[in-house]
């Protein structure tokens, strides 16, 4: 019953196919959609247009390492005559390509030599991620890009020695300069890139509750509201040296059927269909995610390495598989003498056909009816990690203890409130 939830899928709904057109035709439509789906839309002045500047550039450039003090100024100088969201990104644009190239170039152009002195004389603080925190002008900027760029690259060959991986210090080198330029060149070779970085700013601006998405982001988000997706069949996570482990095996998917991945595997290497291969914890960590979690990638080939330093290579296809994370259980638990009934709902998640059964609420529907045949005293439905998620679950969530009524209140912009009432008649738990 968020607000939020449904500004961001109307956003996606009109920015998504019009991205073809001219970027100020995106951006007023934008615009628009916020002035008319919004209950308090921002007013768009002088002062937005600084703002949203700032949260552009801190955006693309979060590690202060594109834009010094008097980068900013200028971009900022830039804005002064503009009229309309459009122009703050027209006047801005042509500069900030311009600083993005002259990074990349920096980038590609490090030196192996420097770079591989192991003692670091030079006074340097570690980056801190503060955008609002800049290098005063471009002299500064150059010396701070080149000692972070040296601390990550010994920091780089520490993290693979406490890994026990050996590299040659060229090849640690180039893994830097792949993982920064594959970054930049989005925005280099892309101007919806760019683009979607300035629309995230504007509606953040806006609200920092509302959020754009593009629409490989709107599909990872329906995803997390799915109980079903298509996975590998199991689940990763980084390591403090920066490797990806085998996290979890999901039963009954396609890694737990090879029978050649278990929990505690390395991923040294992936391999698309057209052969292409990322060294993870060396290439991008963006293309092994896109190439791990794109529908587009639905057969993948995995080089991994045991526990034991064996190694293991494993051809594997996609297939649906439950999502764990939408999966509710109950549980019972005795306090002060009584039995209760324990369920934690981890986001009002919708199955496929969202109004033919499968999703959050017969889920929980089904939990309830099992734990009263337990004769439970009471019952503890916990919404502390739940996320949110589609309203018509969330109502019919409402409705298992309420008989009939008013529900919700909804109102959008320039509409009366409609009252949103229980769908279903009756209660499956009164507490009794």
């Amino acid at each position: 019953m968020r607000f939020q939830l449904v500004f961001f899928i109307f956003l996606m709904g009109v920015t998504v196919p019009v991205f073809a057109q001219e970027s100020c035709e995106v951006i007023r439509k934008t615009e628009l959609l916020i002035q008319r789906q919004h209950i308090q839309p921002a007013t768009y002045n002088m002062v937005a247009y600084h703002e949203i500047l700032d949260l552009y550039i801190g955006s693309i450039d979060s590690e202060g390492l594109i834009f010094s003090l008097a980068d900013s100024n200028l971009l900022h100088q830039k804005i002064t005559k503009a009229l309309s969201l459009c122009e703050v990104y027209r006047f801005t644009k042509e500069y900030i390509i311009k600083k993005i190239k002259s990074h990349d170039s920096l980038v590609k152009a490090l030196d192996l030599a420097y770079l591989s002195n192991a003692n670091l004389k030079e006074t340097f603080n570690l980056p801190c991620y503060n955008s609002s925190i800049r290098q005063v002008d471009q002299q500064a900027l150059l010396a701070y890009d080149k000692k972070y760029y040296k601390y990550l690259f010994i920091e780089k060959n520490h993290l693979l020695k406490e890994a026990g991986v050996s590299l040659e210090p060229q090849k640690v080198l180039n893994s830097i300069v792949q993982k920064r330029t594959a970054y930049l060149s989005d925005f280099i070779t892309d101007e919806k890139a760019l683009l979607n970085a300035y629309l995230k700013s504007v509606v953040f601006r806006n609200d920092p509750h509302s959020v754009f998405l593009d629409a490989n982001e709107k599909q990872q988000w329906m995803t997390q509201l799915s109980k079903e997706e298509l996975s590998f069949g199991f689940e990763i996570e980084i390591t403090e040296n920066e490797l990806y482990k085998v996290k979890e095996m999901i039963p009954g998917g396609a890694a737990w059927n090879s029978k050649q991945i278990e929990v505690g595997d390395f991923i040294e290497q992936i391999e698309l269909e057209s052969g292409k291969k990322y060294l993870v914890g060396i290439d991008s960590d963006h293309d092994f995610y896109e190439a791990f979690q794109s529908k587009v990638n639905k057969t993948l080939t995995f080089y991994l390495s045991k526990p034991d330093g064996t190694k293991v290579k494993t051809r594997l296809t996609k297939g649906k598989v439950e999502v764990f994370d939408n999966v509710i259980n109950g549980y019972i638990f005795q306090k002060d003498n009584q039995k209760l009934g324990y369920i934690d709902l981890p986001s009002f998640y919708s199955a496929e056909n969202p109004y033919g059964g499968g999703g959050c609420a017969s889920d929980l529907a089904r939990e309830i009816l099992q734990l009263k045949k337990d004769s439970i005293d009471g019952l503890i439905i916990d919404l502390r990690g739940n996320g949110g998620g589609y309203m018509h679950e969330a109502l019919s969530i409402a409705g298992l203890f309420i008989d009939e009524g008013i529900l919700a209140l909804k109102q959008e912009k320039g509409d009366k409130p409609r009252y949103l009432k229980d769908p279903n008649r009756g209660t499956l738990y009164d507490g009794s």
